[in-house]
């Protein structure tokens, strides 16, 4: 590289095309949540007959139901709501992602709640209803999905009360303070100011 180059640039345009870590998280997130739940209502529609409950503990225990609602079996036969629903959570929950500049909490959280919306959508665009097996006492039956959801919702808030500490934002590679994502600080800020004005002086 010749001297007076300025590489700044070719750096700012690498650490540009490197995919943000938050947005990984939350792929990674919502792959392993959407196989788990996809994954358990299959074996729970192949091994567990609608409506007999085994008991795993008292008053806990598993119960093959078809919900034609949404989670905890909500707004049941809305067909056209139930569709829309999900599919506007997504959107916000992708704004949320892009929004939030922690991006442990913006991954694993925005992910929970992308596998879990789409784990039940997927299966109700499928058959148009949702496999719930988890039964607790004086409470609707549900899945994974919607314990995902629920766990998303809580980090979420978890969040939103807790302000990030310091050091904690994602800045794309970079610092606050830098010039540009990822650039190296000048060692010598000098450098390329002009020479004096100095008659001895020989190239």
């Amino acid at each position: 590289m010749r001297e007076g180059v300025d590489p700044r640039p070719i750096l700012i345009l690498q650490e540009s095309s490197r995919p943000s870590l938050k947005w990984m998280l939350a792929g990674t997130t919502l792959l392993a949540a959407l196989t788990a739940d996809l994954a358990l209502k299959a074996l729970v529609r192949a091994r567990l007959d609608v409506g007999v409950f085994h008991e795993l503990l008292p008053g806990v225990g598993l119960q093959h139901v078809k919900n034609t609602g949404v989670a905890f079996g909500l707004f049941a036969g809305q067909s056209a709501l139930i569709i829309a629903a999900p599919v506007i959570s997504i959107i916000v929950i992708l704004a949320y992602i892009a929004l939030e500049t922690r991006a442990r909490l913006a991954g694993i959280a925005g992910g929970l709640l992308l596998g879990g919306s789409l784990g039940n959508l997927v299966e109700r665009l499928g058959s148009g209803e949702v496999t719930d097996f988890i039964r607790l006492p004086h409470w609707p039956n549900f899945n994974l999905a919607d314990v995902f959801i629920v766990a998303g919702v809580a980090l979420v808030a978890t969040g939103i009360l807790l302000p990030p500490r310091q050091g904690e934002t994602d800045h794309e590679g970079g610092s606050p303070a830098s010039g540009a994502p990822g650039a190296p600080d000048d060692p010598d800020p000098g450098a390329d100011a002009a020479l004096p004005d100095d008659p001895d002086y020989r190239d």
